[in-house]
């Protein structure tokens, strides 16, 4: 859960380092980008307590699978973005969909650690987020150097589709 709590901190990151790029190349102003960003932790907001719902009722394995797809495609959807409606909903369903993150990592931290190591595994799973936070411009600004900012949305979607792949192999013992 470190690994996908990292992710979605890298996710979330992209749009704010690409920000003075894209708002130029799409004539977005501020107030608008303020919205889009708003979209964002809105849904983010809702999708907490809804996403622990969810993840009680049909287990972390495939909650997160289905969680981390969301917001995969979500993420890759903003290099299609191309004005204030687009990028609004993108940044909504990003939101939505990584809301799971946290209440997926204690409810795996929960269900494999002894009572004794949970404080300690809670921590290591939601470091993960300040990493990505502070890894993220140095991903994402190569990346889009290379192959534009579409690209750079394009690559984060990649970080969530090769996460379902490692998933599907290190979320068998989780439920």
């Amino acid at each position: 859960m470190w690994l996908v709590s990292l992710i979605s901190y890298v996710d979330r990151n992209t749009l704010a380092i690409l920000a003075p790029v894209i708002l130029a190349e799409t004539h977005l102003n501020a107030e608008q980008y303020g919205f889009i960003i708003s979209c964002f932790s809105v849904a983010y907001m809702i999708g907490n307590p809804v996403w622990g719902y969810i993840l009680d009722r049909i287990g972390v394995r495939r909650g997160m699978t289905v969680a981390v797809g969301i917001w995969t495609v979500a993420s890759v959807a903003h290099a299609w973005a191309g004005g204030f409606f687009s990028f609004g909903i993108a940044r909504a369903v990003l939101g939505a969909g990584e809301g799971a993150t946290f209440p997926g990592g204690l409810r795996t931290v929960t269900q494999t650690l002894s009572p004794a190591k949970r404080g300690r595994g809670l921590a290591i799973s939601y470091s993960g987020g300040s990493l990505g936070a502070m890894i993220a411009p140095l991903i994402v600004t190569p990346v889009a150097a290379a192959f534009g900012w579409h690209g750079a949305f394009l690559f984060t979607g990649f970080l969530g589709a090769a996460w379902l792949v490692f998933w599907r192999f290190a979320g068998k013992g989780v439920d």
